[in-house]
């Protein structure tokens, strides 16, 4: 009888165990991915602003502002395209479909967006967040804005949200967009 009480404590030690396991194993994956979307992000933007700077080099002199067009609205596959073409890239990179809602705006005309910037819609305020946090240390929150007339100022980088739901707070039911300024750009 001892021993079918004892066998009957340790299964159930062990399904609390595997629970614990699973909840708290979840948790750490799920950041996990998260931080790994944002690294991606942000190293496709460095990417695309490096393609630039070696394909002006090789075609232009260093004249980035040739891959820029006036508006968000242009051809990004006849920018990647040039970006190819000019030996920057060896193909288009494309953000990692999980959280993000568009592929990669390039832009630097005049916009809402500041001038000369790469852009990538969102669909995560805890993505957004951890763009904030590796752009402005642990502190880091994402901008809140009316509309998206920002550029980060002392980081390459950022996430701003837009205030959809009008209660001056970045929350799950808002728009969010990672922004990388383009090294280089002068425009």
């Amino acid at each position: 009888m001892a021993n079918l009480i004892i066998t009957i404590i340790s299964i159930a030690l062990v399904a609390v165990a595997a629970l614990m396991g699973a909840y708290y194993g979840g948790q750490a994956f799920n950041e996990g991915q998260t931080k790994a979307i944002a690294n991606t992000l942000v190293s496709q933007a460095e990417m695309i602003s490096a393609a630039m700077t070696i394909g002006a080099m090789n075609e232009s002199g260093g004249d980035i502002s040739q891959y820029f067009s006036d508006n968000w609205g242009g051809d990004i596959d006849t920018f990647f395209s040039n970006l190819i073409a000019d030996g920057g890239l060896s193909s288009a990179p494309v953000p990692p479909t999980q959280l993000t809602t568009s592929g990669w705006y390039i832009g630097g005309g005049d916009q809402t967006v500041a001038s000369g910037g790469a852009l990538v819609f969102i669909d995560s305020f805890k993505l957004c967040q951890q763009i904030s946090i590796m752009a402005k240390g642990s502190s880091g929150t994402p901008e809140l804005l009316t509309d998206f007339s920002y550029s980060p100022t002392t980081q390459s980088f950022d996430c701003a949200c837009s205030d959809d739901n009008t209660n001056a707070v970045c929350d799950a039911s808002d728009s969010y967009a990672f922004y990388y300024k383009i090294k280089g750009f002068s425009g």
